[in-house]
């Protein structure tokens, strides 16, 4: 198991990073302006906007966790690349497999995550 702590400052991202906002955005197809750009016009919209983006990281959780069920080591993949961004050579490293392995893996996993998104 990878210890986040461990990691150099700069590969640590925050709870809900820029990076996981800009995905959710990307993939999910939330707001096309960025969250801190974004104009609130009223409670109810700010509301409905957190509301969204909740709705969105149930989403993507549990599309992870059926990719986990059905290829662990792409879940994994996922994990190490985009929540505690790791390079390939690292998330190679940490997972035991060839830096090629995981660029395929990478790939396969971000398809089967917008396709099983897109469904719901």
């Amino acid at each position: 198991m990878l210890d986040i702590r461990r990691l150099p400052a700069k590969r640590r991202l925050p709870r809900q990073s820029h990076a996981q906002q800009q995905f959710l955005i990307a993939r999910v197809g939330a707001h096309k302006v960025h969250p801190s750009t974004a104009v609130i016009s009223s409670p109810e919209h700010a509301l409905d906007v957190s509301t969204k983006r909740s709705a969105q990281l149930v989403a993507l959780d549990d599309a992870l966790n059926t990719l986990a069920s059905v290829d662990a080591r792409k879940a994994r993949i996922v994990e190490l690349r985009f929540f505690a961004g790791l390079e390939i050579k690292e998330t190679a490293a940490a997972v035991g497999v060839s830096p090629e392995t995981v660029m395929r893996d990478w790939k396969l996993a971000k398809a089967w995550l917008l396709k099983e998104l897109s469904r719901s």
